[in-house]
């Protein structure tokens, strides 16, 4: 499914979405997503980091891959794990744009929930 050093399959019921509000709804890119899932599998794991308070796996990146396995019926999704509190993780995302481009208002978002995390 994925070569990345790292990532598993993990059950999606385990995942945390706190940020999800933070992201907007794209409804052609999750169908386009969807497609490419059911035709080659998941090519990019999504990223989760550990809350050490919870001990849940929150879900950093991936939103729309997440959408799109759950539309396929998938149970699980290829997941790299970074073992960091969900903050760094988070700031770390930010810098690097790992999938994609976010838009500036998803941005402002994550910004704040960072920010309102080290307070």
């Amino acid at each position: 499914m994925g070569g990345y050093v790292g990532a598993r399959q993990v059950d999606l019921h385990r995942l945390e979405l706190r940020f999800e509000a933070t992201r907007i709804a794209d409804t052609a890119a999750v169908q386009r997503l969807t497609e490419s899932i059911r035709t080659s599998g998941q090519l990019v794991a999504c990223i989760a980091a550990d809350d050490q308070d919870s001990g849940a796996l929150v879900l950093i990146d991936g939103y729309r891959r997440l959408s799109a396995l759950k539309r396929l019926g998938a149970d699980t999704a290829l997941v790299q794990c970074w073992h960091c509190p969900v903050g760094p993780a988070l700031a770390q995302m930010l810098a690097h744009s790992f999938s994609r481009a976010f838009d500036p208002m998803e941005e402002a978002l994550m910004l704040r929930e960072l920010i309102d995390s080290l307070a």
